[in-house]
């Protein structure tokens, strides 16, 4: 597979969990595609995308122009990161409304969020915090609040 893999599921399973069928998909993509002086897309070619980087993917289809992964975003409510790159390992963000700090699409937040790597201090914390006891955790806490 390419580097892709997987992409096509996670657009299907972003549709269903959104509630859209494919065919409200297909008539949302291509309210904007006609307006911009661009060809339609077919039921078909929609499903065709929902398999990309999926063992049902046929060799020779072609992939969605790139305004269509911007519009997909949009009903869908996913990050585009989580669509190209799935959630990584709890490192990428699925869903735009996790991002608080964004009020409308905006790519740069969004991929800074996908991957900004934690600092030191919460990768070490992230490391002891499931080792620690109920001593210790009181005791972090204590200091942690006595910290002004």
């Amino acid at each position: 597979m390419h580097g892709v893999a997987g992409l096509g599921s996670r657009l299907r399973e972003a549709r269903r969990e959104a509630g859209l069928s494919a065919d409200w998909m297909v008539r949302f993509l291509n309210g904007y595609l006609v307006s911009a002086g661009m060809k339609p897309v077919g039921i078909q070619t929609y499903y065709s995308w929902e398999r990309i980087g999926t063992p049902r993917e046929r060799p020779g289809k072609s992939y969605p122009h790139p305004l269509i992964y911007k519009l997909v975003l949009i009903p869908l409510g996913v990050t585009g990161y989580w669509l190209f790159n799935g959630d990584m390992g709890g490192k990428i963000v699925k869903y735009r409304k996790d991002l608080p700090q964004l009020e409308k699409i905006n790519y740069g937040i969004e991929q800074k969020s996908g991957v900004t790597l934690p600092d030191r201090l919460r990768m070490e914390f992230n490391r002891v915090e499931p080792l620690m006891n109920n001593g210790q955790r009181r005791g972090l806490l204590e200091m942690l609040r006595a910290t002004r």
